[in-house]
This record gives structure tokens, C-alpha cells and sequence, in this order.
């Protein structure tokens, strides 16, 4: 319980600082300031890359294999070759699956109650 709620809150975490890199990657690029830009969008790729080689090892050491290896090689490739702006939004991609992923779960383990749909209690006229 505790290492999966560290995993929603390192996924939500991840995803923030993709988003708040891009965003102001923009803003810094439109300001005139590309190199600047360009270094803003590899650091919010950055804390990406480790939190997704961490999953692909603990998923491997379950059995199952996914597309993470992918998406890693993507955003290790963009850093190398300075393509940032794509490094990030391959790592907002893989984080907001992540987020996403963590929303289906905790709805799924939900327990599942009708009293929030009034049309089930209401006798139709």
C-alpha cells in the first residue's frame, strides 16, 4: 500500500514538472531565448528517465512486458541529440499514462455503490 501510493504521488510529480517545463520552455522561447528553452525542456525530461527505467525493472522482475523501453529510448535518444522539446513531450506521454493508469486503479478498486444514481431509486411515471 504505502509503495503504491509513493507511485501515484511520483507519477503526479513527474508529469507537474513535464508540464511546468514545457510551458515554460514556451514562454522562455517565445521571449526570444531558444538555448534557454532548450535547456528548460532536458530538465524536465530528465527526472523522467530514471522513474521509468525503475518501472521497466520492476515490471520485467514481474513478467510482464510493455512499450516503456520505448518511450525510455525516445527521451534518452532526444536528450543526446538535443532534441528537448520532443524529450518532453514523449516524458508529459509516459507520465500522464502513468496518472492515468493510477486513476483507472483506484476506480476499479472502488467499491461500487448505487446510491449516487437516482434514476435507480425513482419509479418511472
Amino acid at each position: 500500500m504505502l509503495l503504491a501510493n509513493f507511485e501515484r504521488t511520483l507519477h503526479r510529480a513527474l508529469i507537474a514538472v513535464a508540464v511546468l517545463a514545457l510551458a515554460s520552455g514556451i514562454g522562455v522561447w517565445f521571449g526570444g531565448f531558444g538555448r534557454a528553452a532548450t535547456w528548460i525542456w532536458g530538465v524536465g525530461t530528465a527526472p523522467v528517465i530514471p522513474g521509468l527505467f525503475l518501472s521497466m525493472i520492476r515490471d520485467v522482475r514481474a513478467g510482464r512486458v510493455g512499450v516503456d523501453a520505448v518511450a525510455l529510448v525516445a527521451m534518452s535518444t532526444a536528450i543526446l541529440l538535443g532534441e528537448t522539446l520532443a524529450g518532453v513531450v514523449v516524458a508529459i506521454m509516459y507520465s500522464g499514462g502513468g496518472v492515468l493508469e493510477d486513476f483507472a486503479v483506484g476506480r476499479a478498486e472502488r467499491p461500487w455503490c448505487f446510491r449516487h444514481l437516482h434514476w435507480v431509486s425513482k419509479p418511472r411515471k
